[in-house]
């Protein structure tokens, strides 16, 4: 028993000893520092049990710094981005919304007898029923939707007859010639022209869009980047009146840097005799080139040269979507839809493709909201093959109000709200000050 407290207290001395140096150090340290309460915890006229006290009231102290830090670290991690508005409105020019317009009806009868004829030898009079047969199939190819339609195609799955077509060129063959006018109120409105484009929701022609190029459905070298019409916050009256004398068409608005997709919902749709005049105001969101040191996760957001592929020179919301259910179809289905005119890969599907296609379209729908795009992971089966959805750096949000009057033809009318403008730029947190200091701009 005597040897065992002789062994333990001269293991405590030991201990004692080597831990002298550290203690003085500590002590030295604490009688000097500036930090308060810290010299309590070794004043040798301060009582035992108060030591401890201010020891653990220091040690809390220190703990909690260190959480505090770490908490405002991980918060400009993962949100370190803000929002700040634009004042200088004197020299705020935006640009006009962009129209896509997709008539009703997107078969010209005359053209489509032709097509029947040249494709199948078939007319109206020598064979009713087969006609309409086909005629079923051509309102299928030029309405044809992601959304809505594509289980329509079960019929024509095993014809022999309507394989080998390019859907493309049948669609384009039959669909009306361009029947809109605009009237624009600026004086470079002149220059304005449609473009044809193929959609989610079939062939339809934009207007004032510069991503149009990416739906575009001629050969690439003919495309022509419009001149895209602008306004300024102090203007008057600036408006854009498009006019079809004969054919019901329902219209997209939406941002020049982005194109309607299959979730989009259309803004309205008029008919011969009616007038939709649309009062629209914008709000305009720039990124500052300080967000480029972000990654895309903390940014929550792509810049527009921050591809989404090599067919795909560009970055949008809209295009992103697409982008990936024509991946999807290509991963399941080994083809690619006809309507996706962009995006490579894969030759164009048979109409047998169509039905395959249609529980795709229920699982992409079911994923993807149709309002406000959040940061979406990937759906777990398609791990690696879908991009992350994530808004534009830059991008133009419209809003508006409507009103449909009687009128001679079918009219849509674009008004800009008086001083309905306002820019908002998105900076780095840490670098605001900056920014403000640097460039005065917010």
């Amino acid at each position: 028993m005597l040897s065992c407290l002789v062994r333990t207290k001269s293991t405590m001395e030991s201990t004692r000893a080597s831990m002298l140096p550290a203690y003085r150090l500590y002590a030295a340290f604490c009688r000097e520092t500036t930090l308060h309460g810290v010299k309590h915890t070794v004043e040798p006229r301060v009582h035992y049990c108060e030591r401890i006290l201010w020891f653990a009231l220091t040690l809390s102290a220190f703990f909690g710094a260190v959480y505090c830090g770490i908490s405002q670290w991980s918060r400009y991690n993962s949100d370190p981005v803000v929002v700040a508005m634009q004042r200088d409105y004197r020299r705020w020019w935006s640009a006009f919304p962009a129209i896509t317009a997709c008539f009703m009806d997107r078969i010209d009868p005359e053209r489509a007898r032709g097509v029947i004829e040249n494709n199948w030898n078939v007319t109206e009079e020598s064979d009713p029923e087969r006609y309409d047969y086909y005629q079923g199939f051509l309102d299928l190819i030029t309405d044809v939707s992601f959304r809505t339609n594509l289980q329509n195609f079960w019929k024509y799955q095993n014809d022999e007859s309507v394989r080998g077509i390019d859907l493309m060129e049948l669609a384009m063959s039959v669909h009306p010639m361009n029947m809109l006018k605009v009237v624009v109120s600026s004086a470079n409105g002149e220059n304005m022209y449609w473009t044809p484009v193929m959609t989610e929701v079939g062939i339809c022609l934009a207007f004032n869009s510069l991503y149009a190029k990416y739906q575009y459905i001629e050969e690439d070298d003919l495309w022509k980047s419009p001149h895209l019409q602008q306004f300024h916050y102090l203007s008057g009256q600036c408006y854009i009146r498009v006019i079809s004398l004969s054919k019901s068409v329902r219209y997209f608005i939406h941002s020049p840097y982005e194109i309607p997709t299959a979730i989009s919902n259309p803004t309205g749709e008029v008919s011969p005799g009616d007038e939709l005049v649309i009062d629209f105001k914008e709000v305009e969101i720039l990124a500052s080139e300080a967000l480029r040191q972000l990654r895309p996760d903390q940014r929550r957001c792509r810049y527009s040269d921050e591809w989404i592929s090599n067919s795909i020179r560009a970055y949008s919301f809209g295009l992103c979507q697409m982008h990936c259910r024509n991946r999807m179809a290509l991963m399941f289905c080994g083809c690619r839809p006809y309507f996706y005119a962009k995006g490579g890969g894969g030759g164009a599907c048979p109409p047998l493709g169509w039905v395959h296609l249609y529980p795709l379209h229920n699982l992409y729908f079911q994923s993807v909201p149709t309002l406000d795009p959040p940061l979406l992971e990937p759906l777990p089966a398609l791990e690696g093959t879908l991009s992350r959805l994530i808004p534009a750096a830059s991008a133009v949000v419209i809003t508006h109000q409507s009103t449909l009057n009687p009128r001679g033809a079918a009219c849509l009318t674009l008004y800009k709200l008086c001083k309905s403008t306002f820019k908002v730029a998105k900076v780095s947190a840490w670098l605001l000050y900056q920014v403000i200091h640097c460039q005065s701009r917010f």
